[in-house]
């Protein structure tokens, strides 16, 4: 195809953690005849809030592959974008009420260890010992993951961009696309409020927006719209700043030190059609209460701010990776289930792959038609609150 000022060989519908992922990942293969389109601004949805964990504590080993890959760049990032990606292997530690979740737990380490990486299982005097201010009275145990950690988001995206743009990628922002060129079932194309735009492959990562992506070319991808949110109690340094990211899956919340507050909070289960994220006070109570539960110290401080965002979730709580069924140059690379940032390095590259002919057995596992197959990826959720 000859490329020309309103077509290229690759469009990407999205300029969040993912989509400037794949950027980047296409440059870096030699295929710098790419658009970005984003129809705000590079990481001004999802990715802006994204809390910035990443762990390798997953059940299925496809997804634990994904991690592996992703830490390992994001570790070594500033000498690859030459800009620091703020990472601190500081662990996750999820702990555990129910006796099911702690022979889960168990299975995971052993998984996470037989791939070469550290993980072990706690007793409920080493969670407290690791973190003095828990109440660990009604735990049973938890398991602990060394190498996991928090990394920038923001840093880790600017750096793709930034490469990417070097590279040629062109970003055209505050650009909405609006449908589909299609011919003889084929996607060969975006309409946009700037104007029509040909190409040989258009990529759907547009994050919580994916599905109504999708439905321009008639296919119902498998997502949910879930709500995260956060709040920031303090100012404290109640907690070591360099303790581990506790994830109490049974109460559904997320607690860690981060600057000057504490910050917790969780994934309503509760699904949503919509796109706006206000802050979310109308569950305030229950992440107040679950954590106040687990950090009784959380009493006495007051709330500082909240903020919320919205993440799609597959049924198995992983990737959507690859074509769509039917529909020949319309890729999609979503349902992240909340580990983008983590798993963008992976996913960036194996969507380039793809794209160059070359593509990495393991995109087949994360196939869009894997549920009509019965092929769903065996994951379990970390955190799985219940309240609705």
């Amino acid at each position: 195809m000859t490329p020309n000022h309103n077509g290229s060989e690759v469009i990407i519908i999205g300029a969040g953690l993912i989509g400037t992922s794949i950027a980047y990942h296409l440059a870096k293969a030699g295929c710098k005849d790419v658009i970005v389109f984003d129809k705000a601004g590079i990481g001004s949805a999802t990715s802006s809030k994204a809390g910035g964990g990443v762990r390798h504590q997953f059940n299925a080993e496809v997804n634990i592959r994904l991690s592996m890959e992703g830490i390992r760049l994001i570790k070594n990032f500033e000498a690859e974008f030459d800009r620091p990606s703020d990472y601190h292997q500081y662990g996750y530690m999820a702990v555990t009420t129910k006796e099911e979740d702690l022979k889960r737990f168990a299975t995971r380490s052993a998984l996470i260890q037989s791939l070469g990486v550290p993980s072990r299982m706690l007793s409920p005097r080493e969670v407290k010992e690791m973190v003095p201010q828990l109440h660990t009275e009604d735990i049973l145990g938890a398991i602990y993951g060394p190498n996991d950690g928090v990394a920038d988001p923001h840093s880790i995206l600017q750096g793709y961009a930034s490469s990417a743009k070097r590279n040629g990628v062109r970003f055209l922002e505050d650009t909405e696309v609006t449908g589909m060129i299609r011919m003889r079932g084929r996607v060969n194309g975006v309409t946009t409020t700037k104007g029509d735009f040909t190409a040989r492959f258009v990529i759907n990562a547009a994050g919580a927006h994916a599905r109504h992506v999708g439905r321009m070319v008639d296919y119902e991808l498998p997502l949910e719209l879930h709500r995260a949110h956060r709040f920031f109690a303090g100012p404290t340094e109640a907690l070591r700043k360099d303790g581990p990211m506790i994830v109490d899956g049974t109460a559904g919340i997320v607690l860690r030190q981060e600057s000057l507050c504490i910050v917790f909070g969780g994934t309503n289960p509760r699904v949503t059609e919509s796109y706006d994220t206000p802050v979310g006070w109308d569950v305030f109570s229950h992440y107040a209460e679950a954590a106040l539960h687990r950090l009784p110290l959380l009493e006495n401080m007051g709330i500082m701010r909240g903020d919320t965002c919205i993440n799609a979730y597959t049924p198995d709580d992983s990737a959507l990776l690859g074509p769509v069924p039917g529909v020949e140059g319309f890729l999609v690379a979503g349902g992240l289930s909340g580990h983008g940032m983590m798993h963008s390095p992976a996913v960036g590259r194996m969507m380039a792959s793809y794209i160059t002919g070359q593509a990495d057995p393991m995109l087949a596992t994360f196939a869009v038609d894997r549920f009509e197959r019965g092929a769903a990826i065996p994951e379990v959720r970390q955190i799985r609150p219940g309240w609705r």
